[in-house]
């Protein structure tokens, strides 16, 4: 069957705005795919955040992903559920040892070999008020920044991602079986504080806080929210046949809090982070 089909007959409090999901998986795979091109690449294969930090567990994932699609595609929710349950511990994983890996201040280069070193660092320019001003520092700077968004930023969107739609398959499931439908206001409850916790755990816990889990959980508590708000001032028959108007009315103002709380709130950590890691090394080239 087809994602619409699939989502109407599982429709709950948790359902994102149709387009939302194809979109969000399109932009993750595309990000993924660069990653891949640059993996491929002599300069970069050999690198230790793509043999120790990645390894085999992007090979995991991509098994679990495709695991969940088929899965999802012939409508078994709950062996979809699990394939994503076990995607989420492959990303996860991955991440902690993303999360441990130096960055890359220097851009890798090839002897005539084929061995990979370090391209050398240039001469530090100093300005005429004595703070140190370097052109090398700046180039580093920029390579920990294209390293972030090749390396990292794929999987750290992706973990966010199928966190959600872990969350979601998990109400989907609900939604099929009788056993646990009347229990289903307390799981999409309980699933929206889940997101919101995570969102700002990473956030604060982390010594180097994880920006992009909470600004896609924001991203999809969004698409939760535009959802909600194109079924008012009347939601959908299958919506009202489970939720009643109390918690309908709980879960819409939480969509709504879990959305801008986890923008504004990443904005002013990041400004913060951002302030003491310049005021840091600002102290230290004096």
């Amino acid at each position: 069957g087809n994602y619409r089909d699939i989502s109407l007959i599982s429709e709950n409090l948790f359902t994102p705005i149709l387009w939302m999901v194809p979109a969000t998986w399109i932009l993750i795979f595309a990000s993924e795919a660069i990653f891949i091109l640059f993996s491929f690449c002599n300069s970069y294969s050999h690198i230790s955040i793509i043999q120790r930090g990645i390894g085999f567990h992007f090979f995991y994932v991509n098994c679990c992903q495709v695991g969940w699609i088929i899965s999802y595609t012939f409508d078994i929710i709950w062996l979809a559920f699990i394939w994503m349950l076990l995607n989420v511990i492959f990303l996860l994983w991955l991440n902690v040892n993303l999360y441990y890996q130096d960055h890359i201040d220097q851009i890798p280069t090839l002897n005539r070999d084929g061995t990979s070193q370090h391209q050398q660092r240039s001469s530090s320019i100093t300005t005429n008020n004595n703070s140190p001003s370097s052109l090398d520092d700046e180039n580093a700077s920029m390579t920990v920044v294209y390293e972030w968004l090749i390396f990292r930023l794929p999987f750290q969107l992706h973990l966010g991602w199928a966190i959600f739609n872990l969350l979601l398959n998990l109400n989907e499931m609900a939604v099929r079986y009788d056993t646990w439908k009347t229990a289903l206001p307390q799981i999409s409850l309980i699933s929206l504080v889940t997101l919101w916790i995570i969102g700002i755990f990473v956030l604060f816990f982390p010594k180097y806080p994880v920006f992009p889990i909470p600004l896609i959980i924001a991203w999809a508590a969004g698409g939760v929210w535009i959802q909600l708000v194109n079924q008012s001032p009347s939601p959908s028959a299958a919506i009202v046949s489970i939720y009643d108007d109390l918690t309908i009315n709980r879960f819409y103002g939480g969509i709504i809090a879990t959305t801008v709380e986890h923008v504004v709130i990443a904005f002013i950590r990041f400004v913060y982070y951002f302030a003491n890691s310049y005021s840091l090394l600002h102290r230290e080239g004096q």
